[in-house]
């Protein structure tokens, strides 16, 4: 009966679950929470479609073993190591219950978190293009829609979307205008990339940039001009010059022509902390000394004032998503930062085998030159790099853990010599 089971339509079908259905979760709270029908909008929520899909994640991954369609190798172990850890850290954690589901709002406990590795170990073997494509249109399809809801969060009155604060600023259905610039900032990227290369998805791209651009968040967007220059830097020889002018003075337009409707319709409604021309600006002017309450909307306060937990809770951690309860200058559920969030939730072994899971992940991917590839890595690059001053959240994280497994099955040639 098992040798009977497609595993290939079997994690399509996870696909269109995990980026379908968070999504749609967030859509039916928002319009019973619009509708007066409950006056939480927490209450039915994403995290459940993570938690459901815990024993289907294992029960595909062990039929993948067994029919040896599935190979373990070193990040197999290095996945299985860290899930352990993550799961000692919970068990040792002063804070259990929070540890196993996580903190209100965010419940990215280790229910989550394993459904994320659980997602990784499973995609990491996705190994049929046609369905690889399919999963791509999917996700392209969603993010549209989420471009298109952000432009009625912003720019209309309508009474059946939930806005974000600030008004002017882009959330899509992320729940928040960071999220939202972390998830554009994957699909901005891939689209990007592919048109440079194979003069495929302009639309796409040109959309996802707006996208990216609705969110007004600056770290996503460093995260994506980083990662670009990058891909013009390594990638060079398969780039073609006309196409990257086309892309960049389309992208320009875009931003100039966002930004000066939004001055027209808001005008002194915009924030200088919470625009990203505003904020780049300032950043390069640097006329005074910065206040480090402002840097990076109170980021940095928040990391200089986490530098004493990392003593606290160096090898374990507090217990995941407990950031909120061990953090004691004020009331911040997350370090704004992924990577500090891990050393101080889960601990130094945690965050040590995380890091080396991306490390050999780019090492293998930087030496591919097929565009899937070269594609997927950008957006692995550019998610990576804006985590630097973002927090990993149940409505994106989903998609860069199936986004980061097809990046590495396009590489397992390369890696298959150390299968176990």
């Amino acid at each position: 009966m098992i040798k009977r089971i497609n595993l290939d339509k079997l994690l399509f079908v996870y696909s269109i679950l995990f980026i379908v259905g968070i999504p749609f979760v967030k859509l039916v709270s928002y319009y019973f929470y619009l509708n007066k029908i409950l006056d939480d909008i927490f209450v039915i929520n994403q995290a459940y479609v993570l938690w459901i899909m815990i024993p289907p994640l294992i029960i595909s991954y062990l039929i993948g073993l067994k029919q040896k369609r599935f190979k373990i190798d070193w990040l197999d172990i290095l996945t299985y190591h860290l899930i352990v850890i993550t799961i000692i850290s919970s068990i040792f954690s002063d804070f259990p219950k929070v540890s196993l589901f996580g903190s209100y709002t965010r419940y990215e406990g280790l229910l989550s978190l394993v459904s994320y590795y659980l997602i990784f170990l499973n995609f990491k073997n996705y190994n049929n293009k046609k369905y690889i494509n399919y999963t791509l249109n999917i996700l392209f399809g969603v993010g549209i829609f989420q471009v298109i809801y952000s432009l009625i969060q912003i720019f209309t009155d309508a009474s059946f979307v939930v806005k974000a604060e600030p008004i002017y600023m882009g959330m899509g259905l992320c729940g928040n205008p960071n999220f939202f610039g972390s998830y554009m900032v994957m699909l901005s990227l891939y689209t990007c990339t592919q048109y440079i290369i194979n003069n495929k998805h302009i639309i796409l791209s040109v959309i996802f940039f707006l996208g990216l651009v609705l969110a007004a968040s600056t770290g996503p967007f460093i995260g994506f001009v980083l990662a670009f220059i990058f891909f013009l830097i390594c990638f060079r020889k398969q780039i073609s010059i006309k196409r990257v002018g086309i892309i960049l003075l389309l992208y320009i337009l875009t931003f100039f022509a966002h930004d000066s409707y939004q001055d027209l319709k808001f005008n002194s409604q915009i924030d200088k902390n919470y625009n990203i021309k505003d904020e780049i600006t300032e950043i390069i002017k640097n006329d005074e000394p910065q206040d480090i309450n402002r840097v990076g909307n109170g980021r940095f306060e928040i990391w200089i004032n986490s530098l004493p937990l990392i003593k606290d809770y160096f090898l374990l951690g507090s217990g995941p998503d407990t950031f909120l309860f061990v953090y004691k200058a004020g009331i911040v559920d997350k370090a704004h930062n992924v990577y500090l969030q891990m050393l101080i939730t889960t601990g130094i072994i945690s965050l040590g085998l995380f890091l080396l899971i991306l490390f050999i992940l780019f090492i293998n991917s930087i030496r591919v030159e097929e565009s899937l590839t070269i594609s997927l890595l950008i957006a692995f690059i550019g998610y990576s790099i804006q985590a630097f001053a973002n927090i990993s959240t149940i409505d994106v994280a989903p998609v860069y853990f199936i986004l980061t497994g097809l990046l590495y099955y396009k590489n397992k040639k390369l890696i298959n010599k150390t299968e176990f």
